[in-house]
């Protein structure tokens, strides 16, 4: 991404490559840049970017070629522990920036309409609308669409709780189970009305037969779920037994497993980055491991149940490694789902999606039946979704625990007559007993997020949690309450909240907020705007309050105690052990001077640290606060849209020694007071995780 291009207005000439992804009133979609003007650039070759439409998008389709004013920037995720690493996202996928589309009606325009370069994701299209269009009266609607083109915008956020509450949610991402499922199904079956003609058996054996069938099959359902990265890695993976097959080769089902994995490390080295990849190598590891050769003497039912009862135990540390929680129906829940969605609803989404090609009213039908199978199963998913104390929240940092819990898996998933099988408890002990670090007494963890365009912190006492602010919420209906405060608290073992202050801007982002209190259980909800919380939760933030939680010291600095609180006010607050305190706030620089200058003058003590929003103005008013408190460390919360005032900001606190950081350049900052002066080590989340590239 060239720095002249940065946040710079650039006409380019290109593709819609993908699916657009309608979230709430904007739209998200890819494109492939082929020409580009402004910025004295000349582009090489075609290069893809991510873009949005805000305001009044037009209906966007696969292929057409645009000419569009657009704003670029370098693609940006937010760095805190437990967050989405959307960067790596976007280098996996080749995508080269982001940014969004200007309303300007004299630039943007449509050239021609529907390429035939796109003709797989234009056909993904129009069956994807033609799905919603059948199914818009039904409420799982979104779950078909998502098991029949790999499209899951229209899946609600309720049904999302649902699950990953239950732990299926990867139902309906299609990836290696569901092409193991459709190209097992062809092969059976071809290969049992093959093996009934004497004559095609003796033209071509029934095996290779189903074989090539079966691996039809797999590139026509990966072809629906628009080559994605996980279908390609199952279609490889698949192919690589296939073929043997075709080719009469007797391949072991481990050498199998080992060529597959070369050749899709061979073709996408950056598979790596994403955990599908890791989730479905373990998944085909762990059934080679503990399943393979152990079936002849059971049943059907039992052989199932262990086989769900070996993934459910091996991919436990997996699990709780990339999403910091496990369910503890799961193993009830797939157990379930997965033959009733593999067997019933799989096959009836892929024969209508083959039907619709010839005729689509009885396609229709079938996605209708097809729907009523998967609400005959919603049921049960629903009712263990809403069981209490069924989800186990933990995060896996410490390398050596990782390593303990899956050596207690190998141990526990070895063979019987394995010696000395019950070991596996003593290694499951690490992740079993694990419990998060908190402070010493009189000590206190701080740790400022990186939440783009808003503000959010944490402060950790030894038994004791405060919350300042949920971050911004977005105009596609996510929040940062969701996404990056929640999963941070998972991810550090936080489990409840003692107070939850929700400053001016804060009570307005409703969507993060009412996120937080859904999800955990809120003690006392400090706030400038009570009447938007339910009667008894909220007091009102006022500088008549002070406590102490662990030998530390919390006060309130604003707003007045003596006037009622309204929306215009900010919350302030001084977090203190004696030795070092933070002041912390997500005013505006004017209502912050306006509160802290009048402080300052009656004695107010220069804290260590002053953890303010950035929005890239009114910087003059920033300044004479520092200037006045003096601060040692000086933490801006910025977007990365952010205007940069920071050369003159840095310039500024280097005069008064004031040290300068940014959740921009820093991801989360994180700074721990001890009783002791000048002990303050101050982490940034960025450097500790940074990415080779």
């Amino acid at each position: 991404m060239p720095p002249a291009l940065i946040n710079q207005p650039v006409i380019v000439t290109g593709v819609v490559a993908a699916i657009p992804e309608q979230q709430g009133r904007a739209v998200r979609f890819e494109f492939i840049v082929k020409k580009l003007q402004g910025g004295a650039i000349t582009l090489t070759r075609p290069a893809r970017i991510r873009l949005s439409w805000y305001q009044n998008p037009p209906v966007l389709h696969v292929g057409d070629e645009w000419q569009l004013s657009v704003r670029l920037k370098i693609g940006r995720g937010f760095w805190n522990q437990g967050s989405f690493d959307y960067e790596a996202w976007l280098f996996e996928r080749g995508i080269r920036a982001v940014g969004y589309v200007e309303n300007n009606a004299a630039a943007n325009r449509l050239l021609t309409q529907q390429s035939t370069h796109f003709i797989v994701h234009q056909v993904r299209e129009k069956l994807a609308s033609a799905i919603a269009h059948d199914l818009a009266d039904y409420p799982l609607e979104g779950l078909i669409g998502a098991l029949a083109v790999g499209d899951r915008n229209d899946i609600t956020q309720s049904q999302w709780q649902v699950l990953r509450a239950t732990g299926t949610n990867h139902l309906f991402a299609i990836a290696g189970l569901h092409i193991g499922f459709v190209t097992g199904m062809i092969y059976f079956l071809i290969n049992f009305l093959w093996r009934r003609s004497q004559r095609l058996s003796l033209y071509f054996p029934a095996p290779q037969a189903a074989s090539l069938a079966a691996l039809i099959a797999a590139f026509f359902y990966s072809a629906l779920a628009g080559f994605s990265l996980p279908t390609q890695r199952a279609v490889i993976m698949i192919a690589v037994f296939l073929i043997a097959t075709l080719l009469r080769k007797n391949l072991s089902t481990l050498k199998s497993f080992c060529w597959a994995l070369i050749i899709i490390l061979i073709i996408e080295p950056l598979a790596v980055l994403s955990t599908s990849f890791w989730l479905s190598f373990a998944a085909v590891a762990l059934i080679i491991y503990g399943v393979s050769g152990r079936f002849k003497k059971q049943s059907l039912a039992w052989r199932w149940l262990r086989l769900q009862w070996v993934l459910a135990i091996g991919l436990l540390p997996l699990g709780l490694l990339f999403f910091q929680e496990s369910s503890l129906v799961g193993f009830v829940a797939n157990a379930i789902a997965i033959p009733w969605v593999g067997f019933i609803v799989l096959p009836l989404c892929v024969l209508a999606a083959l039907v619709w090609f010839v005729w689509p009213h009885l396609s229709s039908y079938l996605f209708i039946l097809a729907e009523h199978a998967l609400e005959f199963i919603w049921l049960p998913l629903n009712y263990l979704a809403n069981l209490n104390g069924l989800q186990w929240n933990a995060y896996l940092d410490n390398k050596w625990i990782l390593i303990a819990a899956c050596v207690a898996v190998i141990v526990w998933l070895a063979p019987r007559g394995f010696p000395a099988r019950y070991l596996a408890i003593i290694w499951g002990f690490p992740l079993l007993f694990w419990m998060p670090q908190n402070p010493s007494v009189g000590e206190v963890r701080f740790t400022l997020l990186d939440v783009g365009e808003g503000y959010a912190a944490v402060i950790q006492t030894p038994h004791h949690v405060l919350v300042f602010d949920a971050g911004p919420d977005s105009t596609t209906g996510s929040s940062a309450g969701s996404t990056v405060v929640l999963p941070f608290l998972q991810a550090v073992g936080i489990n409840r909240i003692d107070t939850f202050i929700v400053s001016a801007t804060g009570a307005v982002n409703i969507v993060g907020t009412s996120a937080i209190l859904a999800q955990l259980p809120v003690t006392q909800v400090m706030t400038t705007a009570p009447g938007l919380f339910k009667p008894g939760l909220a007091v009102p933030c006022s500088s008549a309050l002070s406590w102490n939680w662990d030998g530390v010291n919390f006060r309130m600095l604003s707003p007045d105690a003596s006037k009622k609180p309204n929306a215009k006010d900010a919350c302030l607050l001084q977090v203190s052990n004696g030795v070092n305190s933070v002041i912390l706030t997500d005013a505006t620089p004017a209502i912050l001077a306006s509160y802290l200058l009048p402080q300052v003058a009656a004695g107010l003590p220069a804290p260590a640290i002053l953890a303010i929003p950035f929005r890239g103005s009114n910087t003059q008013s920033i300044q004479q606060v520092v200037q006045a408190l003096h601060p040692q460390y000086l933490f801006f919360s910025v977007g990365n849209n952010a205007r940069d005032d920071f050369s003159s900001m840095g310039d500024f606190c280097k005069n008064l020694n004031t040290i300068f950081y940014t959740t921009k350049d820093e991801g989360a900052i994180s700074v721990k007071f001890t009783a002791e002066k000048n002990s303050l080590v101050v982490e940034s989340y960025r450097q500790q995780h940074p990415h080779f590239w």
